[in-house]
Parts: C-alpha cells; structure tokens; sequence
C-alpha cells in the first residue's frame, strides 16, 4: 500500500515538474491527476473497510 502512495505521488511530481516544461503535456498532467485522485478515493474506500472491520 505504501508502494502505491509512493508511485502516485512520484507520477504527480514528475508530471508537475514534465508539464511546466513542456505546454501540451499539460492534457497528460490532467488526466494523470484524474487517476490519482480516483485511485486516492478508492484506496480510503477500501482503508474504511479495513477499519471497519478492525473495529
């Protein structure tokens, strides 16, 4: 799970850092973001269940 947060966050930065070089690299840094964020979204779907049924 911490190998993923990791990725993400490595692909958000270096999309960040890429689109600021380079301006039509900008569609890619949007939809890069697009899947973090609904990757991030699923992941505390899936840390509530787990936290549930810790519980």
């Amino acid at each position: 799970m911490k190998t993923k947060i990791a990725l993400m966050a490595a692909v958000m930065a270096f999309s960040y850092s890429f689109a600021q070089e380079n301006p039509h690299l900008a569609s890619y840094s949007q939809k890069i973001d697009s899947i973090v964020v609904s990757e991030k979204s699923k992941m505390d779907t899936e840390l509530d269940a787990v936290d549930k049924n810790f519980k």
